[in-house]
């Protein structure tokens, strides 16, 4: 009798431990958290120069333009869209860090550059560095911007 009724708690124990981790999922492998990163909107960007290294300077690069960021809330990935005509393809981490990476490309007047945009998003906006090194037939030369932007449409950017 003592040994039915100790396989009857075994028993009885082992379908409680089941039925607990059928609850908490079971598996063991908890699901990623997913990231609620979220920085579209649009931008107020004004710039200035850190560094002038080429003469003459590329013209109109430290004029205030407007920036659209597209991005699906808990990608990393985005697009930066300025009204001068300047785009950025670009990668976040959570923390709302972004790259860019080293990006080469030529102009209409078949300069080379090698561009490396790099920042942060900050509740209200971002800030950035633009460092570009331009291949000219007279010689290498790199200019560094520093950008700073506030939000104006979109709501409070999400990060973190």
């Amino acid at each position: 009798m003592q040994i039915v009724s100790k396989r009857i708690q075994t028993i009885g124990l082992l379908v409680t431990v089941i039925g607990i981790a059928i609850d908490c999922g079971g598996s063991g492998t908890p699901a990623a958290p997913s990231s609620g990163i979220l920085v579209a909107g649009t931008y107020a960007i004004s710039r200035s120069w850190v560094v002038k290294g080429c003469d003459p300077e590329t013209p109109g690069a430290t004029a205030p333009v407007t920036g659209t960021v597209a991005q699906t809330q808990g990608s990393f990935d985005f697009t930066l869209r300025n009204s001068d005509g300047g785009n950025f393809n670009g990668r976040l981490t959570q923390d709302g860090s972004f790259t860019n990476g080293k990006v080469s490309l030529v102009d209409a007047a078949g300069v080379r550059y090698d561009i490396l945009f790099e920042g942060k998003f900050t509740t209200n906006g971002f800030t950035a560095t633009l460092t570009g090194d331009q291949h000219r037939a007279t010689g290498d030369c790199r200019e560094v911007i520093a950008w700073q932007a506030t939000k104006t449409a979109g709501g409070p950017n999400v990060t973190g």
